[in-house]
């Protein structure tokens, strides 16, 4: 996988451009890559998520997943029959279908705003699944790599704790990794600046004050995350008039989005990537005052 710091040094060295008013572009580039490929692939399972939780007696709302976009369905398990709530868009209407205070194991209606979910009437019993099946939020990328201070944790724990790091909650969502293993975990909360709990558990040998980075990584999945340094490494070089370096990168960019189209057409409309719908700008529209 490629954090955000990984693709900006990959296309320093290939350009051999690492000044601050290039990265600025290769920025850019990046993100307008990701949001791209993302709309490309509209409705690709790498691109929705399932929110589970368990239901509090009488609350009403409960916060959205950090990367919450749009709802695709909604439902709850009562025993073993599954119930779908309807939808109430409305907030005006929202207030006027939830003005009685009241609970049941089988609400009616839910509603969202801002970074909550609401049900009416509130659940009575706890511990009531409740599933949430939604569009991810394509954030962009552009946080740097953090590797402060030292972790442990242990086989099978989804548990990390710190030495000498200040980890923050804005750090949900992105990616761990442990040097002594390799693999990349999603932080799923940030629990203080030392105490960090991952989406899955960890599988590796338990590590002991080990090395660790924490990564700022695209929701393409990784076996396709190259395109997201090929097409700003092609339009770089088309800048500097290198139009067969450009044209080589930009062939592998064209490769990997249809290998990907591929890989997951059966939720896709799209069956090819061709040049004429890669690029439509004028060749000779790019950036000025690049060093």
């Amino acid at each position: 996988m490629y954090t955000y710091t990984d693709l900006l040094n990959v296309c320093g060295v290939l350009t051999k451009d690492t000044s601050l008013a290039t990265q600025a572009y290769f920025k850019l580039w990046i993100n307008d890559t990701q949001k791209k490929v993302c709309k490309l692939m509209k409705g690709a399972s790498f691109l929705e998520d399932e929110w589970v939780a368990d239901s509090v007696a009488s609350q009403e709302p409960y916060r959205l997943p950090h990367n919450y976009g749009k709802a695709i369905d909604v439902w709850y398990i009562n025993g073993t029959t599954k119930y779908q709530p309807k939808l109430v868009e409305s907030s005006e209407d929202w207030t006027y279908k939830s003005a009685l205070s009241t609970t049941s194991d089988y609400p009616d209606y839910f509603h969202i705003f801002g970074d909550h979910i609401f049900f009416y009437p509130a659940f009575t019993t706890a511990n009531l699944n409740i599933h949430l099946r939604y569009k991810k939020s394509i954030k962009e990328l552009g946080i740097a790599d953090y590797s402060t201070g030292t972790v442990t944790v242990s086989n099978n724990s989804a548990s990390v704790t710190g030495t000498g790091t200040a980890w923050t909650s804005l750090m949900v969502g992105r990616y761990l990794r442990f040097d002594d293993d390799g693999s990349w975990y999603e932080i799923y909360n940030v629990g203080s600046s030392t105490a960090i709990t991952l989406v899955k558990t960890y599988e590796g040998n338990a590590v002991t004050n080990g090395t660790y980075k924490i990564g700022n990584i695209s929701v393409i999945p990784d076996e396709f995350q190259d395109i997201l340094w090929q097409r700003p490494v092609a339009i770089y070089l088309m800048s500097k008039g290198e139009e067969t370096r450009s044209n080589f990168y930009m062939g592998l960019y064209r490769e990997g989005v249809n290998l990907l189209i591929s890989e997951y057409q059966s939720k896709t409309t799209n069956q090819v990537f061709t040049k004429t719908e890669t690029e439509r700008k004028n060749p000779n529209d790019y950036p000025t005052g690049l060093s």
